[in-house]
Protein backbone atom coordinates (compact mmCIF):
# COMPACT_ATOMS: atom_id res chain seq x y z
CA UNK A 1 0.00 0.00 0.00
CA UNK A 2 1.52 3.49 -0.92
CA UNK A 3 1.66 5.71 2.01
CA UNK A 4 0.42 9.06 0.40
CA UNK A 5 2.04 11.30 3.09
CA UNK A 6 5.91 9.71 2.76
CA UNK A 7 8.19 12.88 2.73
CA UNK A 8 10.91 12.59 0.43
CA UNK A 9 13.52 15.57 1.09
CA UNK A 10 14.21 17.79 -1.72
CA UNK A 11 17.37 20.15 -0.35
CA UNK A 12 19.78 21.49 2.35
CA UNK A 13 21.83 24.67 2.96
CA UNK A 14 25.23 24.53 4.00
CA UNK A 15 27.59 27.54 5.34
CA UNK A 16 29.49 26.54 1.53
CA UNK A 17 26.42 27.62 -0.27
CA UNK A 18 26.28 30.35 1.60
CA UNK A 19 30.03 31.41 0.68
CA UNK A 20 28.56 30.50 -3.59
CA UNK A 21 26.02 32.86 -3.03
CA UNK A 22 28.64 35.92 -1.62
CA UNK A 23 28.47 36.35 1.69
CA UNK A 24 31.93 36.81 3.33
CA UNK A 25 33.24 34.79 6.04
CA UNK A 26 33.04 36.88 8.56
CA UNK A 27 29.75 37.29 8.17
CA UNK A 28 29.10 33.41 8.30
CA UNK A 29 30.94 32.62 11.13
CA UNK A 30 28.31 34.71 12.72
CA UNK A 31 25.49 32.94 12.10
CA UNK A 32 24.55 29.63 14.54
CA UNK A 33 22.87 26.30 13.52
CA UNK A 34 20.22 27.89 15.09
CA UNK A 35 20.34 30.95 12.45
CA UNK A 36 20.81 28.02 9.97
CA UNK A 37 18.17 26.36 10.55
CA UNK A 38 16.02 29.67 10.61
CA UNK A 39 17.48 30.40 7.28
CA UNK A 40 16.49 27.14 5.74
CA UNK A 41 13.04 27.55 7.28
CA UNK A 42 12.61 30.70 5.95
CA UNK A 43 14.22 29.19 2.59
CA UNK A 44 11.28 26.57 2.65
CA UNK A 45 8.36 28.97 2.99
CA UNK A 46 9.55 31.13 0.39
CA UNK A 47 9.99 28.10 -2.00
CA UNK A 48 6.59 26.95 -1.32
CA UNK A 49 5.35 30.19 -1.75
CA UNK A 50 6.89 30.85 -5.01
CA UNK A 51 7.71 28.31 -8.08
CA UNK A 52 7.57 24.78 -5.71
CA UNK A 53 4.32 23.62 -7.37
CA UNK A 54 5.49 24.71 -11.12
CA UNK A 55 8.71 23.00 -10.57
CA UNK A 56 7.26 20.14 -9.04
CA UNK A 57 4.80 19.27 -11.96
CA UNK A 58 8.19 19.91 -14.77
CA UNK A 59 10.27 17.22 -12.09
CA UNK A 60 6.88 14.39 -12.35
CA UNK A 61 6.47 15.41 -15.49
CA UNK A 62 10.03 14.61 -16.78
CA UNK A 63 10.43 11.40 -15.09
CA UNK A 64 6.83 10.60 -15.92
CA UNK A 65 7.38 10.99 -20.08
CA UNK A 66 11.40 10.83 -19.88
CA UNK A 67 11.96 7.73 -17.65
CA UNK A 68 15.35 8.88 -15.65
CA UNK A 69 16.46 11.88 -16.63
CA UNK A 70 18.73 12.75 -13.65
CA UNK A 71 20.66 9.52 -13.75
CA UNK A 72 20.88 7.06 -10.58
CA UNK A 73 18.32 4.19 -9.89
CA UNK A 74 15.61 4.08 -11.98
Amino acid sequence: MIDWNKEFPITSITRADLQEAGFTDAQIQTLTDADMQTIAAKMEDMYCDGNFWEDLEIATTMRLEFGNPYGGAS
